[in-house]
């Protein structure tokens, strides 16, 4: 397996050496381990409106990336280790036992009692330590999951806000489920580089080739982040049209734009507003804002 270096802590350009991976680099089977800044990265088919509190995660500093998989909302940080891997699709779609396995073994090897859940992640004790997806591009597959090793566990619950009970969508929602850290169960103790040192060689191997970028090809993959996944228009635009309810008036979106106003509100002018925090504030009041990306 050729091991990817990354360079950055930035999910929106991970995301995109991902795809580029996917979709450009046609044979090989490729490993990639990275971690985040604080980020909430939601599913391709998710509302970002209904999953957390948009002005709360803003508020915090915390980034929120759409990724190119389905699959439920994730919090990084650089207590989290994600994994990648790129490979040719077997015959059998979707195949999470083939790329959970090797993860599975080398979390035992470190002393952790990793096993395979009923949802294809991994869980620890019936907690949940990893959540896994893919994407499937002609006859490759992209495999990527999380491994929380030392991650802050709070965070998530906290920028959830009221959300969900404020928007009626027909997007995926996420079902969370009860979690834990890796690091405890290790049966020698060390630092996330460590043990991503360890992760890289169980999967790769003691000599793994190397594979680095060009700079046409990061020139390729810093377009791919900057116009996909660092945009607005494909974390918050690409969310299902939805219905958000803030007291005494609701708003219709679709395409993340303000469609119509229901209900007692001040201000007439809503409509055909981006429900962004810039967009918002030039025409309402903060309180307003709040109300509606809360």
């Amino acid at each position: 397996m050729i091991y990817i270096p990354s360079t950055t802590t930035s999910a929106a350009e991970n995301l995109a050496v991902e795809e580029y991976l996917l979709t450009r680099c046609t044979s090989g089977d490729f490993l990639m381990l990275w971690k985040s800044a604080p980020t909430v990265v939601i599913g391709k088919f998710q509302n970002a409106y209904g999953e957390v509190s948009v002005a709360e995660t803003l508020r915090r500093g915390i980034s929120l990336v759409r990724r190119n998989s389905g699959g439920g909302t994730v919090y990084h940080d650089e207590g989290n280790l994600n994994f990648t891997m790129v490979a040719d699709r077997g015959e059998n779609s979707p195949e999470y036992e083939r790329f959970l396995t090797p993860v599975i073994a080398a979390l035992r090897d470190l002393g952790i009692p990793a096993k395979m859940g009923d949802a294809f992640d991994i869980t620890v004790d019936g907690y949940k330590v990893s959540g896994n997806a893919q994407s499937v591009v002609k006859n490759r597959v992209m495999h990527h999951g999380t491994l929380l090793f030392d991650a802050d566990l709070t965070v998530l619950s906290e920028i959830t806000g009221h959300a969900s009970a404020d928007v009626q969508s027909k997007a995926i929602q996420s079902n969370p489920s009860p979690v834990c850290n890796l690091r405890p169960y290790l049966k020698h103790d060390m630092d996330i580089a460590a043990f991503t040192d360890c992760m890289k060689t169980a999967l790769c191997g003691e000599n793994a080739e190397i594979r680095t970028f060009t700079d046409e090809e990061t020139a390729e993959i810093e377009r791919l982040r900057d116009t996909k996944y660092a945009a607005w228009e494909w974390n918050f635009a690409k969310s299902p049209a939805f219905t958000k309810h803030c007291g005494t008036f609701s708003v219709d979106v679709r395409n993340g734009i303000i469609t119509a106003v229901h209900g007692e509100h001040p201000v007439e002018n809503l409509t055909g507003i981006r429900m962004s925090p810039e967009d918002l504030s030039a025409v309402t009041d903060i309180e307003t804002v709040n109300l509606l990306l809360r």
